[in-house]
């Protein structure tokens, strides 16, 4: 189970004692809460934040003692703070998300937090392709019906591209070629990690991956940029 996934299990364990009536020190369900919280905070360096200072003064210490609901609250809303500290150490700062294009973090950041890494990769490349597609078919309405490397290799061809990166020069026609097999390669490859069973996708490979689509999602940033202001 991931921080992101702990963290989460701990904040439905605290929306669940708002169905338990009278929660003591001693119920089953806290003592339980009371022992994973302090493993989580430990385990994450946490204990020096003001939020588990909030967290420490509102928890039961002794046995007479009860929660009430201002507490609990008070306790969600410390960990959702804590859950935000969690993600920025965890993900920003080490895997570098502010590398990424906005398309494929809107589609993929959660499924990475989750532990969904296939499916986070497999969903960035299915945008890219989307998005390939509904340019493509401005300049060659044919390609609509084109999926994947076919797709690809036809709006990025070297000879009647739907999809001109550059001017027309030389050096540009290289280039064109160049990303034609970037996006066919993206596609035959990383779209689907699951359908390759000798693909290990670990937290790490697929954060390569999406740096990788991001790529080519800012290549077609640019794209439309330029061709607007044509």
């Amino acid at each position: 189970m991931t921080s992101y996934e702990k963290i989460n299990n701990l904040i439905d364990q605290v929306r669940a004692f708002f169905n338990l009536g009278k929660v003591i020190y001693t119920t089953p369900e806290y003592v339980k809460f009371h022992r994973e919280l302090e493993q989580f905070v430990f385990e994450n360096g946490l204990q020096d934040t003001k939020y588990w200072s909030t967290i420490v003064s509102n928890l039961l210490v002794r046995s007479n003692q009860y929660m009430v609901g201002k507490e609990a609250d008070t306790i969600l809303t410390a960990l959702e703070n804590l859950k935000q500290i969690v993600m920025e150490k965890t993900y920003s700062s080490k895997y570098q998300f502010d590398l990424m294009n906005p398309l494929i973090l809107k589609v993929a950041q959660k499924k990475i937090f989750d532990g969904h890494y296939a499916d986070a990769v497999e969903s960035a490349f299915k945008e890219i392709e989307s998005r390939v597609k509904r340019l493509a078919k401005v300049e060659r309405p044919e390609l609509a019906s084109k999926v994947g490397v076919g797709l690809m290799t036809a709006a990025f061809a070297k000879d009647n591209p739907a999809i001109i990166l550059g001017d027309g020069s030389d050096s540009d026609n290289d280039i064109q070629l160049g990303y034609m097999h970037l996006f066919a390669g993206g596609m035959s490859a990383l779209r689907n990690p699951k359908a390759h069973a000798n693909l290990d996708i670990d937290k790490e490979s697929a954060m390569r991956m999406l740096i990788f689509a991001s790529t080519l999602m800012f290549t077609l940033d640019k794209y439309e940029v330029e061709k607007a202001d044509k």
